[in-house]
């Protein structure tokens, strides 16, 4: 996670991993939801998507080469199975201008979901390195191309979340029974929105100076957006 780059003292790259706490988790049984969301999520923001929703908090890290750690959107998908539900997610992260989607004045949101990377497209993949948690990149991507594995959703294939580690399994499943049917759907509601404290509170205890809590990596599912105000916007 970029936002965490700064907070590790002294650098040492075999301590830069992510935390599984940074995987979706269940408002109900974190604290509560604050905007009636079921998930909450970190996530990935091109540079231009990072300016919109404004400075680093100051809360969860600090990303040198663009804004907004910490801060958060409200986002819904009308596209979704479940099309009323709703996520907070929160930048930790970086989707810089080379990599797929995050180019060209784009505002992209990359969500950390286990097990949904796909590694085509990927490229910052270190699952399988030893203290990741993982055997292979190839376990991190079980959910990756659930789409043309004959599933109609992400719901259709969330057995599929069984084959990742014990302490990421339950992300992978929440974020999946969502039931997202397209890995970029086109109907995005979203609107920036200050970050749930209890959510703040359980990422920022993720990461110190020493690096994280638990040595496990997760990945990315992507989305794209449009922008970021107070108002709902829609990614048409």
């Amino acid at each position: 996670m970029g936002c965490d780059a700064t907070t590790l003292q002294p650098w040492n790259p075999a301590k830069y991993v992510a935390s599984p706490g940074y995987s979706p988790l269940n408002p109900a049984e974190n604290g509560g939801a604050a905007y009636g969301e079921k998930l909450w999520m970190v996530g990935a923001a091109s540079d231009t998507l990072a300016a919109l929703i404004g400075a680093d908090d100051g809360c969860c890290g600090k990303d040198n080469d663009s804004g907004g750690c910490g801060r958060c959107l409200l986002v819904q998908n009308p596209d979704a199975v479940n099309a009323d539900w709703t996520a907070v997610i929160m930048k930790k992260n970086r989707c810089p201008p080379w990599t797929n989607g995050c180019g060209n004045g784009a505002t992209h949101f990359d969500f950390a979901a286990p097990g949904f990377d796909n590694l085509a497209f990927s490229t910052a993949n270190i699952c399988g390195n030893a203290g990741t948690g993982f055997t292979s990149k190839d376990q991190s991507a079980v959910m990756g191309s659930w789409y043309s594995q004959g599933c109609s959703s992400t719901i259709d294939c969330i057995a599929n979340c069984d084959k990742l580690p014990d302490n990421l399994r339950a992300g992978c499943r929440l974020f999946a029974s969502w039931g997202w049917r397209s890995g970029d759907p086109k109907q995005i509601k979203y609107k920036a929105v200050e970050c749930p404290p209890a959510f703040k509170t359980q990422i920022e205890a993720q990461f110190g100076a020493g690096g994280v809590q638990n040595a496990l990596v997760e990945e990315m599912g992507d989305m794209d957006m449009q922008s970021s105000e107070d108002s709902w916007q829609e990614k048409a």
